[in-house]
């Protein structure tokens, strides 16, 4: 941000005081001048304190390959019938990382429109706005002009532009912020520093890709964060470093379709790859997810073909790319919890010592087995609790593999035959 609007930057800061002080963190904001003081406690002191986070989880079915001569949707394909028959392929499971890939592409949603305040991410945490006690509004009309209201404030947007998913706002008192825009979402950096975000939506934005924190999330994960990992899980979690390289090898079952996921995945800085072997019944698959400079591809190594999908902000991964795996999410997520109780659990007819993550309004239980060696062994994620979606049922996972031997080879994708 060129210059930062004075009571934009008074009011955030209000409202930081007021959520981390409620939260017990040590992150301090920079205390307001005495001058500002009453009106920074003004807008403070509207601070709501009961909110709900919401996380959808889903494994959907993907898609299939088109007749000769079509483009296969993004998320599979499956060999051509004979002539004269109609294949019909089984029902693939998706995992989560696709299904956020797909949110972004919205691309029907005019940047023009009126957008509210639905988040804020600071330092990497993402508030629901209300905890934060924050109101606003943000309006992008045709013309290149608009409005931008925060709280019982509200400044004419001198001018706004689009290049290459980013747009750039400018106020009328000459400060300006530029963020992402996407499917109807607009990530600003209304700071200009890259750790504060407001995070806005039009009405018929999908916003679901997003998991919102309460101000009693936000307190355990801060108070996580400040302790050494004392759990399984978080040593695991702990030992790994993405600018080193994260590889995982595990198999995933989901019973209720009757499907077993092989996933090889490899990630390292920005690049990720994830390679997926799906079977259900005789059917096989081979696809692969991969990003490259923020560019999402589906590959098919079988025949070395490929699609783009989507542009992923890398905010959404919040500077771990391998927050895209489903089972690295799973285990990350439980690594900043400590509402877990240590048992003797029972998997593939063997017993095991588990950690049991229970369930929450949001979240299905989730299980954690070590063998005796204390290495993970195996995963057990309750069905999901989204209306229409507990049918995907259980997800069990056997890891063979948590380390940092990345092939870095994979990335280059360049040997496809991609369809932008």
């Amino acid at each position: 941000m060129k210059k930062t609007s004075k009571w934009i930057s008074l009011l955030l800061i209000a409202a930081l005081i007021t959520v981390l002080c409620g939260c017990g963190g040590n992150k301090k904001a920079e205390e307001p001048k005495a001058s500002e003081t009453k009106e920074a406690a003004a807008a403070a002191e509207e601070a709501e304190t009961d909110a709900a986070s919401a996380e959808e989880e889903t494994d959907a079915a993907s898609a299939e390959e088109t007749d000769a001569g079509e483009t296969a949707p993004a998320g599979g394909e499956t060999e051509a019938a004979p002539a004269g028959e109609t294949a019909e392929a089984p029902e693939l499971p998706v995992s989560q990382d696709e299904e956020m890939a797909e949110q972004y592409t919205v691309a029907d949603l005019p940047y023009e429109g009126a957008y509210s305040l639905f988040a804020v991410r600071n330092e990497g945490y993402t508030v629901k706005a209300d905890e934060m006690g924050l109101s606003s509004s943000l309006t992008l009309e045709k013309g290149g002009t608009g409005t931008l209201a925060l709280d019982a404030e509200e400044m004419a947007i001198s001018s706004w532009t689009v290049e290459d998913g980013k747009v750039t706002i400018t106020m009328e008192d000459d400060s300006s912020a530029s963020g992402d825009i996407r499917g109807g979402i607009i990530e600003l950096d209304i700071m200009g520093t890259g750790t504060m975000y407001l995070i806005y939506a039009q009405e018929a934005a999908d916003t679901s890709g997003y998991v919102l924190l309460t101000r009693e999330e936000l307190k355990e994960q801060m108070e996580a964060a400040e302790k050494e990992p004392d759990t399984r899980i978080a040593k695991i979690t702990s030992s790994l470093n993405i600018e080193e390289g994260i590889h995982l090898h595990y198999t995933m079952r989901l019973d209720a379709m009757n499907s077993v996921i092989e996933y090889d995945v490899h990630g390292k800085g920005e690049s990720y790859y994830s390679l997926r072997t799906t079977t259900v019944g005789d059917f096989k698959q081979v696809m692969a997810v991969a990003v490259k400079d923020g560019k999402v591809y589906n590959l098919y190594p079988d025949k070395m073909t490929g699609n783009y999908v989507t542009d992923l902000p890398l905010s959404v991964t919040q500077g771990n790319i391998l927050l895209m795996d489903s089972l690295y999410s799973e285990m990350k997520s439980a690594s900043q919890r400590s509402d877990f109780t240590e048992e003797e659990r029972e998997a593939e007819g063997a017993a095991f010592s588990a950690d049991v993550y229970p369930q929450t309004e949001y979240q299905p239980e989730t299980v954690f087995f070590f063998d005796g060696d204390g290495n993970l062994v195996h995963c057990l994620k309750g069905a999901p609790l989204i209306e229409g979606a507990s049918s995907i049922g259980e997800s069990f996972y056997t890891i063979d593999a948590i380390d940092s031997e990345v092939d870095e080879s994979l990335f280059d994708i360049s040997a496809y035959s991609i369809q932008e």
